[in-house]
């Protein structure tokens, strides 16, 4: 798999116009999905999202956001979001 993760996204990136809009979009469905799988901490049930899981796979003409992945370190759990 090839991509970046959420939390190691450069900068720079955000500039490309339209990136952080499609960024958004599919931060959404995942989180969407992510909640009513229930993922979440055993001991408090907190959600888990948005914390290094993700990884973002972009375009390779247009350089915007085509999907996210959302995988857990233990390789239990995969969602995938995509237009």
């Amino acid at each position: 798999m090839h991509g970046l993760a959420t939390d190691k996204l450069p900068h720079s990136k955000y500039l490309n116009p339209g990136y952080s809009d499609r960024l958004a979009w599919l931060l959404g469905r995942a989180a969407a999905a992510n909640m009513i799988a229930g993922r979440a901490l055993e001991g408090t049930k907190q959600t888990l999202f948005d914390d290094g899981d993700e990884v973002v796979m972009e375009n390779a003409v247009t350089g915007l956001p085509d999907r996210l992945v959302v995988s857990d370190p233990s390789g239990a759990f995969l969602i995938t979001s995509a237009a």
